[in-house]
């Protein structure tokens, strides 16, 4: 059995006539919130200021991003935003993740099109956006790899690790973090029995049939500089050219 999704999608927006927002009581509300969570945090507490708005709930971090002033997250999303706009074209004024758990709930068309309607409400009308990075994932249970199996995989890559456990093979990687294409290979199992911040995927798995001591995750990290390679700008082009693009990472 393999199960297919879209397990990370990071994109940047732009907003029309974002620098009318400099001065609004929304972006106000943000720093108060962030001062909050920054003053906790330097008396020891793990609070973070709570903000919500269109229906959404979010914490918020005591600190920024380069580029960015303010960090929004929850379960679900994580929103960057910058308090201006940048004179360079190819910066955008949000920066948008759409956390595994809602892809893995909604579908990647269904997360997208929820926080494109969310921004909306809040920010105003998108009027460009920009991919950045997407991890494509497929779950299976139909393979069980050891360490021999590293010499069946070819590809272009110049750097490939074997990821070990009590002497057992775990996992493998190729390439490197750094580069546009990036293929990881691990027990899926293990890492979500280990971790427990994903148990979720048991009763996806179990809904599927699945053995759920024995799935495996085959996945593919794209970087930005793989989509601007192939012409690939916004998420929607990424949606339009996914299965070419699947076809492509393991022809």
């Amino acid at each position: 059995m393999q199960i297919k999704n879209i397990d990370y999608l990071s994109f940047s927006v732009d907003i029309a006539n974002y620098d009318k927002l400099r001065n609004s009581d929304m972006f106000q509300n943000f720093a108060m919130a962030k001062k909050e969570t920054s003053e906790n945090t330097l008396q020891g507490k793990e609070e973070k200021a709570e903000i919500e708005m269109q229906d959404m709930y979010f914490e918020v971090l005591g600190n920024g991003a380069p580029g960015f002033s303010w960090i929004l997250h929850n379960t679900e999303y994580e929103v960057k935003i910058a308090k201006y706009r940048s004179e360079h074209d190819e910066f955008f004024p949000l920066m948008i993740r759409i956390k595994s758990e809602c892809l893995w709930a909604y579908g990647v068309m269904g997360a997208y099109d929820r926080i494109c309607r969310w921004i909306e409400m809040v920010f105003g009308k998108i009027i460009d956006n920009k991919v950045s990075r997407v991890d494509m994932a497929c779950h299976t249970d139909d393979f069980q790899f050891t360490i021999i199996d590293i010499n069946k995989f070819k590809g272009r890559y110049r750097k490939s690790n074997i990821r070990t456990n009590n002497r057992k093979c775990t996992g493998f990687e190729f390439g490197v973090r750094t580069a546009d294409i990036f293929c990881r290979i691990y027990n899926k199992t293990k890492e979500v029995l280990e971790k427990l911040d994903k148990v979720w995927f048991l009763d996806i798995w179990e809904a599927q049939g699945m053995k759920l001591s024995e799935v495996w995750n085959i996945e593919y990290e794209l970087k930005r500089d793989f989509f601007k390679d192939r012409s690939i700008e916004t998420v929607e082009d990424f949606f339009s050219c996914m299965d070419s693009i699947c076809r492509y990472l393991i022809r």
